[in-house]
């Protein structure tokens, strides 16, 4: 397996690729949907991607957690975390 990461300048060099499409036509492109996915979650909706998953808002609650470099119990405020479903199809894909 590799520790290869595919950035975000990888997906625009595949978008340009696979469209006949210009690097800044696929940039806009690919901005655009992050920014959409940003927005979306930031208003409380799900976005849910066909084949992948679902990002979702998931509220963590207030807790206490131990500040490992001096041993003290430390306050950790409640939060709000994006949260990935992975769909069983991207799973299958994975484990095949």
């Amino acid at each position: 397996m590799s520790d290869s990461v595919v950035t975000q300048a990888d997906i625009v060099d595949f978008v340009a690729s696979q469209h006949g499409l210009s690097k800044a036509q696929s940039t806009r492109i690919v901005q655009s949907l992050t920014d959409y996915f940003t927005i979306s979650l930031a208003n409380g909706h799900r976005v849910r991607l066909s084949g992948i998953g679902t990002l979702e808002v998931h509220a963590s609650k207030e807790r206490m957690a131990r500040n490992p470099a001096t041993g003290k119990m430390v306050e950790v405020p409640a939060k709000r975390r994006v949260r990935l479903r992975v769909s069983s199809e991207l799973k299958r894909a994975v484990n095949a």
